[in-house]
């Protein structure tokens, strides 16, 4: 009983890691240097879908605007980022 995995802690551990993702692409997002562009996301994580992934996750909430190649925070985005909404 004892070596059977808990159900549902893979989906728990991935989102946690798609969360930091997420935040990390956002956070280079607002950076110095930008626009980014996905190749050059991929190339900080060393993984070109797991920058994919962030860039569709933050554009279909919202957060990045994508032309192209390149990805933009949105106004909302700098909002959120302005008046520090993730902080607890």
């Amino acid at each position: 009983m004892q070596d059977q995995p808990i159900r549902g802690v893979e989906s728990l551990d991935r989102c946690f890691v798609d969360a930091e993702t997420d935040g990390i692409v956002i956070g280079l997002l607002f950076g110095e240097s930008w626009p980014w562009s996905v190749e050059e996301l991929a190339r900080e994580f060393n993984n070109r879908q797991r920058a994919e992934e962030s860039v569709r996750r933050l554009a279909e909430s919202g957060l990045a605007h994508r032309f192209g190649d390149f990805v933009f925070p949105t106004r909302a985005a700098r909002r959120a980022v302005e008046i520090d909404l993730g902080a607890a």
